[in-house]
């Protein structure tokens, strides 16, 4: 029976590195009710894969034919995290219920009915009950909070845990499947640009095909009567997203470019490690070079996002390429970071003419002009790519910065007068329109929101997470967020102690360079939740899983040292 479930663990592994790509899935097969990560389609391997585990342990425990890795491995992690889970769920549940009992605007919730939620409702039905009291709706904000703070953490921490379990006594194998999974992920999404790219350049054929799949693949925005204000223009274009089509950008199969942006920065480095596994003799094989294409291609897709998170994230993660070469003090290391940028300004420059054409289309003077004038061209187009999709990220008036940066200054306001449980979880868009700066009216997406706000109530059209930093501060306080990171933050320091300890050390120079590009795939995991939430995939569970197998592997080196 062991050996049938490592093979099925196995599968389901390999199925969860998959589906990573697959976020926002179809509301037909979306499982909302279990939390955020319902809308994804890893949530099938990681539900199977769970009960899978249950059903064995209960069963081999019977029998007792429990493998015994697997059940040291639980023991030695029911005594490790069992009060940090504790901890955590207690702090949130002080966050959550503090955060109902004090909160400020249940006069206006109660003045309107048509601010209730419709879940509430139900929920008072239950209890025969027609008044709406201040009381219910207490009771109903802390079950709500809890609820989702539990399935929060339960699934990132959970699946981790799972991981973990499956892979702490066969780290080969568990990145062998990673290693496969997100190759198979980019030949997913390499069939897909076959379509997309075709479209973004005009083609009518490929925008039929695409606005045919699309809808299979993520949930297409509608407009929804759920929400009553939804005859206000901003209120409508707010209810379409993500869009049937995406113009002028690369998607892929993700919702939204910087989507793909975010996947790109957990994936990148394990390209990249694959590369500095490749022996010098081999280094021109058929696999090698096919291996430079992909990583071609994937660079060129990353420029062509035009998305500001998905490119400051690959240049972030470039640059800390450049300290792996440092840290090894070998040249051949060096000569692969060398042809690693050469990729880069290759896919570059590729992603500048595939622009042009696109804004202009392709004809003979375009192509005898960029052929006659090359340096001038490439100048000027890098230029403004730069301008439009680099430092636009900086300025408070560029693209949607005002109201990003709006919004995040509003939720710090909120956190410094609730700065150590937060305001509870669901419950900060009441506080946030007076806090917004003055010129945050400025910006059409503040409208909209507040729009949405005035015409649904604070319960029913909230602010979405712009950053995940700021929105957790505001929401489960100092304490919550220290302890909801602490196992990254823990995991990135003792990794980046372990790679200082051992500099010059060449019998660990394989485990010194799984750590290294680990530590640059989650570097970019956190970095991109300056900019966006770490929920839009489960990206961020899987480093922890993969990093609570690295930090096992080095503590038996420790041991054997010893």
């Amino acid at each position: 029976m062991i050996s049938r479930y490592i093979k099925e663990t196995d599968f389901l592994f390999f199925l969860l590195i998959v589906t990573l790509i697959f976020a926002l899935i179809p509301k037909p097969v979306s499982l909302e009710i279990l939390g955020t990560m319902g809308k994804e389609f890893a949530i099938y391997p990681l539900i199977i894969g769970m009960l899978l585990t249950a059903y064995v342990w209960i069963k081999s425990k019977k029998r007792k034919q429990f493998d015994s890795s697997m059940d040291d491995a639980f023991q030695m992690f029911s005594k490790k995290i069992k009060w940090y889970i504790v901890g955590l769920w207690l702090v949130l549940t002080i966050s959550v219920v503090l955060g109902a009992i004090y909160y400020p605007y249940y006069e206006q919730l109660l003045s309107n009915s048509r601010f209730l939620p419709t879940r509430f409702i139900k929920f008072m039905a239950i209890f025969k009950s027609e008044n709406i009291t201040k009381s219910g709706m207490v009771l109903w904000l802390i079950i709500k909070g809890l609820k989702n703070v539990f399935l929060d953490t339960f699934w990132l921490f959970g699946g981790a845990i799972l991981i973990y379990l499956w892979y702490q006594k066969r780290p080969d194998r568990c990145l062998n499947l990673l290693l496969k999974g997100i190759f198979t992920s980019f030949g997913i999404i390499y069939l897909y640009e076959l379509i997309e790219l075709p479209y973004l350049l005009g083609d009518q054929t490929a925008a039929h095909i695409l606005a045919t799949i699309n809808p299979y693949i993520h949930q297409i925005g509608h407009l929804s009567n759920y929400y009553i204000g939804n005859n206000n223009a901003d209120v409508q274009a707010y209810a379409w997203w993500p869009p049937l089509l995406w113009k002028h950008q690369v998607r892929s199969v993700f919702p939204e470019p910087s989507f793909f942006g975010f996947y790109c920065a957990f994936a990148m480095p394990w390209f990249w490690y694959i590369l500095f596994q490749i022996r010098k003799e081999s280094l021109f094989s058929i696999k090698n070079i096919i291996l430079a294409v992909v990583i071609l291609l994937v660079d060129f897709l990353v420029f062509a996002t035009k998305a500001r998170t998905a490119i400051i994230l690959f240049i972030g993660e470039s640059i800390l390429l450049i300290f792996y070469g440092i840290y090894q003090r070998n040249r051949e290391v060096w000569k692969k970071i060398i042809g690693i940028f050469l990729l880069i300004i290759m896919a570059f420059g590729g992603s500048l003419i595939f622009s042009q054409i696109e804004k202009n289309g392709f004809s003979m003077n375009q192509n005898y002009e960029i052929e006659s004038n090359t340096e001038s061209f490439i100048q000027k187009a890098g230029e403004s790519y730069v301008s439009e999709n680099i430092t636009s990220a900086v300025g408070k008036n560029q693209r949607s910065n005002r109201a990003r940066f709006s919004l995040m200054e509003a939720e710090l306001k909120v956190w410094m007068e609730h700065p150590i449980f937060g305001v509870g979880k669901g419950l900060k868009g009441a506080y946030i329109p007076e806090k917004l700066p003055s010129d945050a009216i400025q910006s059409s997406e503040v409208r909209m929101w507040i729009s949405r706000l005035h015409a649904n109530g604070a319960l029913k059209a909230s602010f979405p997470d712009v950053s995940e930093y700021t929105s957790k501060l505001c929401e489960i306080g100092l304490l919550g967020c220290i302890l909801y990171y602490f196992p990254a933050v823990y995991l990135a320091f003792y990794f980046a102690l372990f790679l200082w300890r051992t500099r010059g050390y060449k019998q660990h120079l394989e485990i010194q360079n799984l750590i290294f590009f680990y530590l640059i795939s989650l570097a970019g995991i956190l970095a991109g939740g300056i900019s966006t939430s770490l929920n839009v995939n489960y990206c961020f569970g899987v480093l922890l899983g993969i990093g609570l197998i690295l930090y096992h592997q080095v503590k038996c080196l420790e041991k054997l040292k010893k």
